[in-house]
C-alpha cells in the first residue's frame, strides 16, 4: 500500500481486490477552527494516485495488448514480402 495524502480507503479497496465493498456515508460540515490543507499539490497527488491504481489494476492487460501488437507486426512483416506470391 502506498497511500498519497488522505485516500487510504481508495488505496485499500483497489489493491485488496475485494469482491464486495460497502459504502459508509460520511457527513461533512463547516470547520469549527483551522483551515483546509487542500491545495493544487493535493490535486496533483490525487491524480498520481489514480494513475498508479489504474496501472496496478490493468498492468496485465497492458502487457497482453503490447504482446498482441508485436505479434501482429511480426505476422505482417513476414507476410508483406510474399503478398504477391499468395494472390
Amino acid at each position: 500500500i502506498n497511500p498519497i495524502g488522505f485516500k487510504i480507503g481508495l488505496e485499500i479497496m483497489v489493491r485488496c481486490k475485494c469482491q464486495t465493498v460497502q459504502d459508509v456515508g460520511i457527513m461533512f460540515q463547516e470547520r469549527a477552527a483551522g483551515e483546509s490543507k487542500l491545495s493544487a499539490a493535493q490535486y496533483k497527488f490525487y491524480l498520481l494516485q489514480l494513475a498508479a491504481l489504474y496501472w496496478d489494476k490493468y498492468m496485465e492487460l497492458f502487457f497482453v495488448a503490447v504482446l498482441l501488437v508485436f505479434g501482429i507486426l511480426i505476422l505482417v512483416m513476414t507476410w508483406w514480402p510474399h503478398r504477391n506470391e499468395i494472390a
